[in-house]
């Protein structure tokens, strides 16, 4: 809990950051990104409070978990999913030629990928109150899902309140993409290459975060027991 207390402490700083992205994203990116002493840890700082919010929006589909708990098993999972998202990048990055270190994509990444699991927690939050509200027997089902981190697609069959709440979190899915394509010319800047070479260099990433995806879900599983 002092962990948390203290994250908070530096939120002053970090919504200043969030509202600096939200004008322009690619100028936030490469100014972070530009070498200076100390940069890497502001990248972890910002990843750190965004963390503690996704816990804070997260503690309803947890109830019972301890919250330090709860805090080590989030960090851990966004700290692992970012640093497999930057190795995806400097690997379609290096195909076609960028000269950008994985340090200064990881610290570049850092601010979208960060905005984005506070996005989508905030989009899951406002979901499942709307299925608690309107179908209180599927918000049981949907907790235990979510609790025990199974698949059941089921239950989104026929189901109304189920299917608002898909949509509402794939439009924070969606919403994030966005941000990350307005954010893309800072890694072409960073890499220094042509629109052309920038545009592979999307579309290898984006073929590379689907095995990614499941590594991380996998080695997260491991991690974790």
């Amino acid at each position: 809990m002092d962990l948390i207390f203290r994250i908070v402490g530096l939120l002053p700083k970090y919504l200043a950051d969030v509202g600096n992205f939200l004008i322009n994203p690619s100028e936030l990116m490469l100014k972070k990104s530009d070498g200076s002493e100390g940069r890497f840890v502001e990248a972890l700082l910002f990843l750190a409070v965004s963390i503690v919010i996704v816990v804070l929006l997260s503690l309803s589909a947890y109830v019972g978990r301890d919250i330090s708990a709860h805090l080590e098993y989030t960090s851990v999972g966004e700290g692992l999913e970012l640093l497999l998202f930057a190795a995806a990048l400097r690997v379609s990055w290096g195909i076609v030629g960028g000269k950008a270190g994985y340090k200064t994509l990881l610290i570049a990444s850092a601010y979208p990928f960060s905005l984005g699991i506070v996005v989508i927690s905030f989009c899951q939050l406002v979901g499942r109150g709307l299925v608690k509200v309107s179908n209180p027997a599927t918000y049981k089902q949907m907790l235990a899902m979510i609790q025990t981190s199974s698949q059941n697609i089921s239950i989104f069959l026929d189901n109304l309140s189920m299917q608002i709440y898909a949509l509402i979190v794939v439009a924070g899915y969606l919403f994030v993409l966005l941000w990350y394509f307005r954010g893309w010319s800072a890694y072409r800047a960073l890499n220094a290459q042509t629109r052309d070479r920038s545009a592979v260099a999307m579309f290898m990433t984006m073929l590379l975060s689907i095995p990614i995806e499941y590594v991380y879900k996998y080695t997260e599983a491991a991690i974790l027991g």
